[in-house]
């Protein structure tokens, strides 16, 4: 039986709570604090926990998606001859296929390492920047994940080719806003802080 429950494989939450009314489908890229400062010291690790989960996680989750669809790469050539015969066209006309699982691949690479740069970009309108850019290529990455996984019969070529181009511009948007807006130097700054803490602690 199929359940039919539709779920965001990123948060596991309910695709009913992702929507423009919850701050975009893909808004759980963002953590999101508990409620509320505690001096103790208990309550901070768990919080503190649950943020390195909140990105570990989909940090792992991208990585898995892109062992998949580099098995899906290996299929993607019988796919590509059954289409040739289909469309009765040259085996250039079906390389778009090829071209649209490799995007998938490469995004799914540049969206892992986000969520670990992520974890030490400080908080502030950059990282809002950050998440921003995070959150478009998240959603063009599974829109164009969907319609290269379709069955033959239903992929329609110039919708792929089309969320191929603007996946690869989302990529590139991402990176340079985190070059040319300087995160390298914040997320590296916090980094070092981050590792320095248990030592500073232990020294007063």
């Amino acid at each position: 039986r199929i359940c039919k429950h539709d779920f965001c494989w990123i948060c596991m939450g309910p695709w009913s709570d992702h929507g423009s009314s919850t701050g975009g489908f893909y808004n759980c890229n963002k953590f999101t604090p508990g409620v509320g400062t505690s001096s103790d010291e208990a309550v901070k690790a768990k919080q503190e926990l649950e943020r390195y989960l909140h990105y570990y996680q989909r940090y792992a989750q991208h990585q898995q998606a892109a062992q998949i669809a580099a098995k899906q790469r290996k299929e993607a050539e019988n796919r590509m001859t059954k289409l040739q015969g289909q469309m009765g066209s040259g085996w250039i006309d079906v390389q778009f296929l090829d071209q649209a699982v490799q995007q998938v691949i490469e995004s799914r690479k540049v969206l892992k390492y986000t969520y670990a740069f992520a974890y030490y970009l400080p908080d502030g309108p950059k990282k809002v920047l950050f998440e921003h850019n995070q959150a478009d290529l998240e959603s063009y990455t599974e829109k164009l994940s969907e319609l290269s996984e379709k069955p033959v019969e239903q992929l329609k070529r110039t919708e792929v080719i089309n969320y191929t181009r603007v996946t690869a511009k989302f990529i590139k948007s991402l990176l340079q806003s985190v070059e040319q807006e300087g995160m390298v130097e914040l997320a590296t700054e916090e980094a070092i802080k981050l590792r320095d803490a248990p030592t500073r602690a232990r020294g007063s």
